[in-house]
């Protein structure tokens, strides 16, 4: 720099976390064992190890729902500072930029599951009593005769977030005991958005009221004050489905003491802003939910497991690689 009294301090960094939480199976046991119709054969995704299955109050046999479960974490950040030393002031000035991406693909109950009461082997299968009495859950299960089951979508996102940041800052050297410190910080946090909209399954249920949606002029029911709309789905890789906030102004005021040579007396106020604590969770518009993500089910009827009538529709989406 052209002066000792002008220092710059630029930074980069970057971090990279990926979490797996994975099953040993490396083999589709649902198709070597004959188990038919499980989401995870439509979609192509987890489908290896074997449905689920509960005789109740015994130990769940098959392999555990929801995983595999895999989360990345990618961060970069980009900083500059600027210190300018001018008589009594120490001028500070920053700029702040990190870009956040979180990939992460559950399967949820892909596989299936299927439950097994012992209604079928009660004494009277017709009486409640009876059932819960007489009834042999282990039984059902070797006969194949299922209560209940169902299968559902794997659950994915691939999620951006930017932050922005820039302040100053001046530090007053009043007398040489006293210090004042002034400075302000501007920050906007960009709602979560996602870059292939298409590929994912994320999806915003609309109403309304929702002061966060544009663009509805349909009149309000007159009894609830609030109207169904739509399902939606991002129309951008933009489409953050939210407001942004740029007010986020924060103020801090500060000043150091020193009475005598070893004892300084410090005082500072402020106001602080920070990121959520769960990234897509607490400021998020749209999630992996139905109509994408869907959980299919049948419920009180008898089913041979062999037969298993669950179906799914493939969507395009669902089928396509996760970005890393």
């Amino acid at each position: 720099m052209p002066s000792s009294r002008i220092t710059n301090d630029f930074r980069f960094g970057w971090t990279w976390f990926p979490t797996a939480f994975d099953i040993p199976a490396r083999e589709n046991l649902n198709a070597r064992f004959g188990i038919k119709g499980a989401v995870g054969a439509a979609f192509g995704q987890h489908d290896l190890g074997l449905a689920q299955f509960t005789p109740t109050a015994f130990t769940v046999i098959g392999s555990r729902c929801c995983w595999p479960n895999n989360d990345e974490l990618t961060n970069y950040e980009f900083a500059d500072n600027l210190l300018w030393l001018r008589g009594k002031h120490s001028l500070k000035f920053g700029v702040d930029y990190r870009f956040i991406n979180k990939a992460s693909l559950s399967a949820r109950n892909n596989r299936g599951s299927f439950g097994f009461s012992g209604e079928y082997t009660a004494e009277f299968p017709n009486v409640a009593a009876s059932r819960l009495a007489t009834g042999n859950p282990m039984t059902d299960f070797l006969l194949g005769w299922a209560s209940g089951g169902g299968s559902g979508t794997p659950a994915r996102e691939n999620t951006d977030y930017q932050y922005y940041g820039l302040y100053l800052r001046d530090d007053w050297r009043v007398t040489p005991k006293l210090t004042l410190n002034a400075g302000l910080r501007w920050e906007l946090f960009a709602g979560p958005y996602y870059p292939h909209p298409e590929k994912e399954l994320v999806t915003k249920f609309v109403l309304r009221g929702d002061p966060n949606y544009l663009g509805l002029d349909d009149e309000v029911s007159p009894m609830l004050n609030i109207q169904f709309q739509e399902w939606r789905i991002p129309n951008g890789e933009h489409d953050c489905g939210c407001r942004l906030d740029g007010n986020n102004f924060a103020p801090r005021l500060g000043l150091a003491y020193q009475p005598t040579k070893n004892t300084v007396l410090r005082a500072g106020v402020g106001f602080y802003y920070g990121f959520q604590d769960y990234l897509g969770i607490e400021d998020g518009r749209y999630y992996a939910q139905p109509p994408l993500v869907r959980d299919l089910c049948f419920c009180n009827r008898m089913a041979k497991v062999t037969s298993s009538s669950i179906t799914a529709r493939n969507r395009s989406s669902g089928t396509s690689e996760r970005r890393a």
